[in-house]
């Protein structure tokens, strides 16, 4: 019993600094980087754990479940990578400022499975603190960024409230998902807590605010009704079938609203829904071209505009590296296969929350618990996915499963299963986590080079960390521009022929010899053909006349 919860606070802990890491004096890409070595580091220790304590998944329908996923999401995962053309460096790490490569994924799996396992009551207080705790030390960050206090210079097209998680939008959906565990669960936990639970939410709900982000307003309402309406489901049920109707209604209005349709119309349409609208029928037509393996782990970027219509080339037309959902995105990613795993997922975890009502009585940590995971859920359909964001989800998912396999609410009271000790697996636990540091490393390292190139100004190892491994089409992109832009033709070009033939399905590289004037008419003939296959809808392109220098 100890060493679960010895486990679960190292999860807990290890999710915390997850959420609040950032290396922005060593890496350029500072707020992934750090955040995929901790989260590998975490999956890698616990792997033996997971294998060593494989026949309880037999032993039990909802372990048993979760455990046949999980494998299944990394068998296609595996497949999608051999089949791929895409680099298998973009695979394994991810993309240069997304992360969602092989390492990622398989860390979450690894979380969810060791979370079933390990999980009781406390646990489930471990996890709603820790949450909290994070959240509220990113949203002041956050707080302070809002009016200039940042002692970090980031370069964000956003409004400056990125806090750890990158993006004005990410930090109003955190805010939002540790919104009702600070209100109602503090508060109720004990009296004297009233005002922390005051200071906490009002911290909260500033930062989305100061984030102007819409999800994170309909976060704040989807969390709260269904807290209160829980509660209700215990007291009325009568009462509790009209408030189901009626937030059944004012779904539908809210999606009508975000499409421009209804009531809510003025109120929720924004220019990024249309431009939504565009990368959703972009990953379709990707996906459905791709059905079974996609196009390979975090490379939906490299076929976007080959993918995206003339009529949506004609519209918004933002780029896209992500398909705002993460269910596409992972259709994309590794076919439908891959998504339809991760809706069953989803749907197993919704199941074991709704097992875990019917047969209990009302619990403020299950309830709250369950807030956090819908808001994560519906933050899901149309955002990139974030390695913050997904990283709590399945840890809750893990959670709530194990809390169904156990038995409910009583069943968490009881030590559960009888796990075997863990002194025999950790020496392979601390050798699998060292392997995971060499791994992560050249991934760390060179990232650290291009930012010191640039810092610098030195050109000469600004192009060694562009061809050092693993390759990036964005890093590729950065040097390649910055050499253009200083007047270093001859190195420029020298990077965007490595670029492209690292990746030639990458528009970047392509681009950079087209911009060159020390490129020969062949090759930006050769270039400007390229683009074209690949972006067939560029009309700037088609137009461009291409003479001799």
């Amino acid at each position: 019993m100890k060493s679960e919860i010895s486990f679960m606070r190292s999860i807990v802990a290890a999710v915390t600094l997850i959420t609040l890491i950032l290396t922005p004096w060593v890496n350029s890409d500072s707020l992934i980087i750090p955040k995929i070595i901790i989260l590998f580091f975490i999956g890698m220790f616990f792997l033996p754990q997971v294998l060593l304590n494989f026949r309880h998944y037999l032993s039990n329908m909802w372990l048993k479940i979760i455990f046949f996923l999980a494998l299944l999401f990394l068998i296609q995962m595996i497949i999608a990578i051999v089949l791929s053309s895409a680099p298998f460096e973009q695979q394994l790490y991810g993309r240069t400022g997304r992360g969602l490569g092989f390492i990622t994924f398989f860390s979450l799996i690894v979380i969810l499975l060791a979370t079933s396992l390990f999980t009781n009551i406390n646990q489930i207080r471990l996890i709603l603190f820790g949450a909290i705790f994070s959240t509220i030390l990113t949203s002041i960050y956050a707080i302070c960024q809002n009016f200039g206090l940042d002692i970090f210079e980031w370069n964000t097209r956003t409004n400056g409230i990125i806090g750890t998680l990158g993006n004005p939008n990410f930090q109003s959906s955190i805010a939002a998902f540790a919104l009702v565990p600070s209100i109602f669960y503090l508060k109720s936990h004990k009296k004297r807590n009233l005002f922390i639970s005051f200071l906490f939410g009002s911290i909260l709900l500033v930062v989305i605010y100061f984030s102007q982000s819409t999800q994170g307003y309909i976060s704040v309402m989807l969390a709260i009704f269904i807290y209160l309406i829980l509660i209700i489901y215990y007291k009325s049920k009568s009462l509790f079938k009209v408030l189901s109707a009626l937030f059944f209604s004012v779904f539908v209005c809210i999606i009508l609203g975000m499409v421009n349709q209804g009531p809510l119309a003025d109120f929720l349409y924004k220019y990024s829904v249309k431009s939504r609208a565009e990368m959703w029928r972009t990953a379709i037509a990707s996906a459905n071209d791709n059905p079974f393996f996609g196009v390979g782990l975090d490379s939906f970027v490299d076929w976007s505009r080959f993918y995206t219509s003339a009529s949506d080339a004609e519209g918004v037309n933002e780029f896209i590296d992500s398909a705002h959902n993460y269910f596409l995105d992972l259709a994309t990613f590794g076919g439908y296969p891959l998504a339809v795993i991760y809706f069953l997922i989803v749907i197993l975890t919704l199941a074991s929350f709704l097992t875990i009502f019917r047969k209990n009585e009302f619990n403020k940590e299950i309830a709250s618990l369950f807030c956090m995971w819908t808001v994560l859920q519906a933050q899901s359909l149309i955002s990139p996915i974030n390695i913050v964001l997904i990283t709590w989800s399945f840890l809750i998912c893990g959670a709530v499963i194990g809390v169904a396999s156990k038995g409910g609410i009583q069943g968490l009271r009881q030590e559960g299963f009888q796990f075997r000790k863990s002194d025999f697996s950790r020496p392979f636990s601390i050798l699998l986590a060292s392997f995971s540091l060499m791994i992560t490393y050249p991934y760390f390292n060179v990232d650290r080079m291009q930012l010191d190139s640039l810092n610098t100004r030195n050109a000469n190892l600004a192009i060694k960390s562009a061809k050092a491994f693993p390759e990036s089409v964005v890093r590729y992109q950065r040097i390649g521009l910055e050499l253009l832009n200083s007047g270093l033709l001859d190195q420029s070009l020298d990077v965007a022929r490595s670029a492209v033939e690292f990746n030639p399905r990458a528009i970047s590289g392509w681009a950079l010899i087209l911009a060159n004037e020390r490129a020969p008419l062949t090759e930006k003939i050769k270039a400007q053909t390229e683009i074209l296959r690949l972006d067939p809808f560029n009309d700037e392109i088609r137009d461009l006349k291409l003479t001799a220098p």
